[in-house]
């Protein structure tokens, strides 16, 4: 860590009225509750976007849609598929920081709310 980063720390610290120390084991202990609140939040993702898939299949093929509902059925399903992926790659990156490297991902949350 830089000089000029903990001072950053220490002045957030001293308007806490806590100890910097105190401040970076807390938020390397809310790494790993970040971990499991991305993960859970993906596994939903997954069940929804899954059922939601799961019934338009359904209906597609029991009504035997035709026309302008089935494009715009296909192309919500398309929207929200690259949605998806966008929001996984985000907890992705937001797992594997906070569980591999806890203090790096503690030290990005300090300087995200400084900026």
């Amino acid at each position: 860590m830089n000089k000029e980063t903990m001072e950053l720390i220490d002045k957030i610290a001293e308007k806490l009225g806590t100890t910097s120390e105190y401040i970076m084991q807390v938020l390397i202990n809310q790494a790993g509750i970040v971990v499991y609140r991305e993960a859970i939040a993906i596994f939903i993702l997954f069940v929804i976007f899954g059922t939601l898939v799961y019934c338009v299949l359904i209906t597609c093929v029991d009504k035997d849609l035709k026309g302008d509902f089935k494009n715009f059925l296909v192309a919500f399903l398309v929207v929200g598929g690259m949605g998806s992926l966008f929001m996984i790659k985000e907890s992705a990156y937001i797992i594997t920081t906070a569980l591999l490297n806890p203090e790096y991902w503690a030290l990005s949350e300090i300087i995200s709310k400084i900026k």
